[in-house]
C-alpha cells in the first residue's frame, strides 16, 4: 500500500484477509475456553455512546461530545445503535483496532518491483471477543479514511468535483477491495 497509489496490488489486499481470516478461525472454537476468560465479550463503544458515565468526560474530545449530544437527543439514532449493539454476536478473537498503523509488512524486491510476502498485525490491546465483520469493516474504513484524507479539499468544491480531482481513483480501490 502506498499513499500515492491506491492501485492496490489483489494479492496484498488478498494477503491481509488472509491472516486476519487465520486469526479469526483459529480462536474460533475456543470462545467458551477458560484460557480466553480474560478477554471481553461486550463491545466497548457500547457503554460510551448509549450509557456513558462520567469518566468519559477527562479524554472526551469536543467533537466527540458534539456525536455523544446527536446521539443522545435524536432517539432514532439512539435505537439505532441499541440495535446494533444487542445484535453483537462474539464468535472469536477480534482485533478491535485494525488500522494500517497496526500492520507490519515485509516486502521482498524482485526485479525492481516489492512485494509484499509476509503482513504481521501488531497491537492487540483492545482485543476481545466478538464477530469478525468489525474487524473487516476496520479494514475498509482504513482505505475510505486514507482516500479521503488524499483529495485536494480547498473548500471551494463540491463532492463530484472532488471526486474528479482526485489523483486516486476511488474505483480501483473497490477493485483492489473486491477479492
Amino acid at each position: 500500500y502506498s499513499k500515492n497509489n491506491m492501485n492496490l496490488e489483489k494479492e496484498n489486499v488478498s494477503l491481509l484477509g488472509k491472516n486476519l481470516a487465520k486469526y479469526h478461525t483459529a480462536f474460533e472454537k475456543m470462545i467458551d475456553s477458560q484460557k480466553l476468560n480474560f478477554l471481553p465479550k461486550t463491545f466497548s463503544l457500547e457503554k460510551l455512546l448509549i450509557h456513558p458515565g462520567p469518566e468519559i468526560f477527562v479524554n472526551l474530545s469536543q467533537a466527540n461530545m458534539k456525536l455523544l449530544k446527536i446521539i443522545q437527543k435524536d432517539p432514532n439514532i439512539y435505537d439505532i445503535l441499541e440495535q446494533i449493539f444487542s445484535s453483537w454476536n462474539p464468535q472469536t478473537l477480534v482485533h478491535g483496532d485494525i488500522k494500517f498503523d497496526n500492520i507490519i509488512m515485509s516486502l521482498t524486491d524482485e526485479k525492481d518491483t516489492k512485494t509484499i510476502n509476509k503482513i504481521i498485525i501488531v497491537d492487540w490491546e483492545l482485543a476481545i471477543i466478538g464477530d469478525p465483520a468489525w474487524d473487516i469493516g476496520s479494514i475498509f474504513q482504513e482505505f475510505i479514511r486514507i482516500w479521503l484524507s488524499l483529495l485536494p479539499i480547498t473548500g471551494t468544491e463540491d463532492a463530484e468535483q472532488l471526486i474528479n480531482l482526485s489523483k486516486n481513483s476511488f474505483h480501483n480501490m473497490q477493485k483492489s477491495l473486491r477479492i
